[in-house]
């Protein structure tokens, strides 16, 4: 038995939101592991040494779109022709690209966060 399905990461949604969605979407329920980063790294779970990371079924996969596009694929919603597959592909990984900016918003000085919007930051 390959245990519960278990999504390694810190609290709060950030990089793993995807998956999250993507085991909703296929209905299966999973724990969350988010435990010490660190201890991860030193018993080999943080494969790249960095989250999130999902064991399911047997299979242990890092990286975000990754993880997500997996459970899109065998669950039977990452698309039925290599158009369809494009699509999502486009899509999961557009959400990563975006995330980084939005992210950086959090951590931009006063005044600098405007700039960005406007898109004259340097």
């Amino acid at each position: 038995m390959s245990g519960p399905t278990t999504l390694y990461y810190f609290p709060g949604r950030g990089r793993a939101e995807q998956i999250r969605l993507a085991l909703a979407e296929a209905g299966i329920e999973f724990v969350e592991g988010g435990g010490n980063l660190g201890e991860l790294r030193t018993d080999g779970t943080a494969t790249f040494g960095s989250l999130p990371i999902l064991k399911h079924e047997g299979v242990k996969l890092a990286q975000g779109c990754a993880c997500a596009l997996y459970i899109a694929e065998k669950y039977g919603f990452a698309g039925s022709t290599v158009e369809e597959k494009a699509l999502v592909n486009q899509f999961v990984l557009a959400a990563e690209d975006l995330r980084g900016p939005v992210v950086s918003l959090y951590w931009f000085k006063k005044g600098t966060k405007e700039e960005f919007m406007e898109g004259t930051s340097p």
